[in-house]
């Protein structure tokens, strides 16, 4: 790793209020690559450069000019694993600055060893987002290196069950751009990413969405989600909606489970602040009948309510769809509607009148349960 301009600018930005002397960064070639005395900046500092060679543990110039391009004060190398990486120093009496040095090296070294692991953290999470990248979206062709070598060094199992996840914060963007702003939009990730990522769970953030790609069946991830969204869910600007496509057994199909959990998003539209998660397997009936073409889903509800009051049509959807999810059951609707049973036949009887079409009958349901989909006033959440 070499000490850059930026880097050395991150640092000075760190420690130049623990003095009021000037404080110049060197790079191993001796060139001032920071400085808080801007004219200084991209010139040669002599000492530094010996400092460097001889392997000092310090270098005090005594006079302005001593070496070429150095003013008075301390200069002390910056090691980084007992390798020499630059050199800081401090303009000013050396009886003075002397005393600051040691801090100020330390302070310099703690800080470039935190800007080394961020970087190599960055680097692994950048190739880790192109693996997935490439996993979701199915690219298995031309690849730059195997793929399942890179699968192996990120971490992500060759073999077994893949299901992905979509996860999108439903939280109300704050409308600021400032910095304040910034700093809350990458707290809020870096909660999300710490929280759910786990051996198993591998996952990447694209500016918009969470795309996670889980070893494991569609049914596990969904409690694992489960326990931390409502765990998330509690923080202030985190709102959390979540979509699961299928499990597969082969990782040249991740890229089915991602369309799947990508279709559910699409088709959910959801809300500022809605939370929930939800299964492909759960809502497919419910996702294929929403592509039926506009015409066709008009004229099946016309044919099916033709003979109901406008007013009735809710209602009647409501029971048909609680109907077809109790699996018929009329305990459980006398349960979900607070009535006798047989109140639940009347309705029954009721909609057998009025539609012609008995909820008894396999293919009936059928058709009453696509019809109260398509129905324009049925909430499909």
């Amino acid at each position: 790793m070499h000490l850059t301009h930026q880097i050395a600018e991150q640092i000075l930005n760190e420690i130049r209020t623990v003095i009021e002397e000037d404080i110049n960064i060197m790079d191993e070639t001796g060139l001032i690559i920071a400085s808080t005395n801007r004219n200084r900046v991209n010139t040669f500092h002599e000492g530094a450069r010996l400092l460097i060679e001889d392997n000092m543990d310090q270098l005090i110039v005594t006079n302005d000019h001593e070496y070429r391009g150095c003013m008075k004060g301390t200069n002390l190398p910056i090691h980084l694993d007992s390798e020499i990486m630059g050199v800081i120093g401090i303009t000013g009496e050396p009886q003075r600055t002397i005393k600051y040095g040691l801090i100020l090296k330390k302070m310099t070294e703690m800080l470039l060893h935190e800007s080394l692991r961020m970087s190599e953290q960055f680097g692994s999470q950048q190739e880790k987002n192109m693996l997935i990248n490439d996993l979701i979206h199915g690219n298995f062709k031309n690849l730059q290196y195997n793929l399942e070598e890179r699968m192996k060094r990120n971490g992500i199992s060759v073999t077994g069950e893949y299901t992905v996840a979509i996860i999108k914060n439903t939280a109300p963007a704050t409308a600021s751009k400032s910095g304040s702003a910034k700093m809350l939009s990458d707290r809020i990730v870096s909660d999300i990413v710490d929280e759910i990522s786990s051996a198993n769970i591998h996952i990447m953030f694209n500016g918009t969405v969470f795309i996670i790609i889980a070893c494991c069946g569609h049914r596990e991830l969904y409690r694992e989600l489960e326990i931390a969204c409502s765990r998330l869910n509690r923080s202030p600007h985190i709102s959390l909606f979540c979509t699961i496509g299928n499990d597969y057994e082969d990782y040249m199909n991740i890229y089915r489970s991602y369309n799947e959990a990508g279709n559910i998003l699409s088709y959910f539209d959801c809300d500022e602040d809605e939370t929930g998660i939800y299964l492909f397997n759960n809502i497919m009936l419910d996702y294929v009948i929403e592509q039926l073409p506009k015409m066709h889903k008009e004229n099946l509800c016309r044919i099916v309510f033709e003979r109901c009051r406008e007013d009735e049509i809710p209602e009647f959807c409501d029971f048909i769809i609680s109907f077809f999810n109790a699996n018929g059951s009329l305990t459980a609707l006398s349960k979900k509607y607070f009535a006798h049973k047989n109140t639940i036949q009347y309705k029954i009887q009721k909609l057998q009148k009025k539609t012609g079409y008995d909820l008894r009958k396999s293919y009936d349901l059928f058709v009453l349960y696509i019809a109260a989909i398509c129905a324009p006033t049925v909430s499909h959440i």
